[in-house]
């Protein structure tokens, strides 16, 4: 179960055993696997309802339905010299495993089987093969009078260079609170960390022999371009990984993205065309998997753009719910909650940029801040926050048009003019398509963010 697809069925080699010449069905050898609770690795096989009995045989795409890479979470060490301390340590190997499972881009090893390794030193080329996990993090926990300091690395296992290391230093007062912010802060790294290293792997690979898992990992980064024409070859690397994979839900998720982008830039030809397609792609993911956050969240942000703002948040807040680590997902659901009048929205998104500050989508995520701060009345905040944007990314049109309404209810013309000045020509027409911009529920909220506009002469 734990291996298995959406809509297939996988046997141990002990059942393949006693049915391979009962039914006419194939079997594709998938190799030895370590499954929860069982200490062996066990062959395992899918079984191919194709009418060839009885053969073994392995395509490139079922071997990629387990060729994603696996990562082990190895018990962090006691260091402190207090044995007592060990639950600590302990906790948080645990916390990070249950995360990390959420995230359902990469297999986790189980706890019974990475802490095997407990009192054994690491040699990561060794418990990478013995535990086919091309990924380990491993850590120490030190504690010193009332300061506690956590060391995390990231290991490559089949080459054992480290990817990604970072100290927690923090004063030791609630434990299970501090155990679960530490947690929480490695996992919101963690994933896309390893969704970089894999598209480095990607990269070295012959176009020929791309898979479902390569398409989705070049996609992505295509689609972090923020370009119509990058936007455009995301799209065509999702269509391809679900050619090859039909229940790939993370890529139909991902196609959805790309629909939400070129609403977002105003790339598309036909808005309403461009929402039926998110929508279409976003309900496709959620379809393929219920349980992952990232369909949840596309879902919810297919339903913003239907204006059907109730369905959005309670998409937005399913998402999170599944995903409390996904600093995407939680930035998402700040900025719905905003648009709907809440203030809880900047609560939300404030504690998404605490979590990852260096996502990869900073910029569009200080924006919306921006704009939020905008709509508390907060001006200051506002602009501090649209220049954090433009400093990430001076090419993003959205973070100047903020920079300019927060600009313009300061009194602040000269500047205003300048950063508006700067969106239109990083997007020509951008100024004239939002002379009608009403994000918000409530009419008041609108008027507010073009009365910046007007009090610096900057629309009529």
């Amino acid at each position: 179960e734990q291996l298995a697809e959406p809509g297939t069925i996988y046997v141990s080699s002990d059942t393949y055993r006693q049915i391979k010449d009962k039914l006419d069905v194939g079997f594709a050898d998938l190799g030895e696997h370590t499954l929860k609770n069982i200490a062996e690795p066990v062959r395992i096989y899918r079984i191919l309802p194709d009418g060839q009995r009885g053969r073994r045989l392995v395509t490139d795409r079922i071997e990629q339905v387990l060729a994603r890479p696996a990562i082990a979470v190895l018990p962090f060490e006691n260091i402190s010299g207090d044995a007592e301390q060990s639950y600590f340590s302990d906790g948080l190997s645990d916390d990070i495993i249950t995360a990390l499972t959420a995230w359902r881009s990469f297999p986790v090893i189980a706890r019974s089987s990475s802490f095997a390794y407990k009192t054994q030193s690491v040699d990561a080329k060794r418990i990478g093969r013995e535990l086919g996990a091309r990924y380990l993090l491993e850590g120490g926990v030190r504690k010193g009078g009332n300061r506690l300091r956590v060391n995390a690395q990231l290991i490559d296992s089949s080459s054992g260079h480290h990817l990604w290391a970072e100290r927690f230093d923090r004063d030791l007062e609630d434990v299970f609170s501090l155990q679960d912010e530490i947690g929480q802060r490695i996992v919101a790294i963690i994933e896309p960390t390893l969704e970089r290293a894999e598209l480095n792997r990607s990269t070295a690979k012959h176009p020929s022999n791309l898979d479902a898992w390569d398409y989705y990992l070049r996609g992505m980064f295509d689609l972090h371009r923020f370009t119509k024409e990058a936007i455009a070859q995301a799209r065509d690397m999702f269509t391809r990984a679900t050619a090859l994979e039909p229940t790939y839900s993370r890529a139909y998720a991902s196609l959805a993205w790309t629909h939400s982008r070129d609403l977002l830039m105003d790339f598309c030809d036909d808005h309403e065309a461009s929402v039926a397609k998110l929508f279409e792609a976003a309900h496709r993911a959620v379809a393929c998997d219920d349980l992952s956050s990232l369909a949840h969240h596309l879902l919810s942000t297919a339903y913003l753009w239907r204006n059907e703002h109730d369905l959005a948040i309670a998409e937005g807040q399913r998402s999170v719910e599944l995903n409390p680590n996904d600093a995407d997902a939680l930035h998402a659901l700040g900025n719905k909650l905003d648009l709907a009048g809440k203030p809880e929205g900047i609560t939300r998104m404030e504690q998404a940029e605490r979590l990852n500050p260096q996502d990869p989508q900073r910029h569009m995520h200080l924006s919306f801040l921006a704009r939020a701060y905008l709509n508390a009345g907060d001006y200051e905040r506002a602009t501090a926050c649209a220049r954090q944007a433009v400093q990430r990314r001076p090419d993003y049109p959205h973070a100047y048009y903020i920079l300019a309404i927060a600009l313009g209810h300061l009194g602040r013309v000269a500047e205003a003019r300048a950063a508006l000045d700067q969106c239109q020509h990083l997007h020509p027409g951008f100024v004239q398509s939002r002379a009608d911009w009403r994000p918000y529920t409530e009419p008041m909220r609108n008027a507010h963010l073009h009365e910046g506009l007007r009090k610096a002469g900057l629309a009529p």
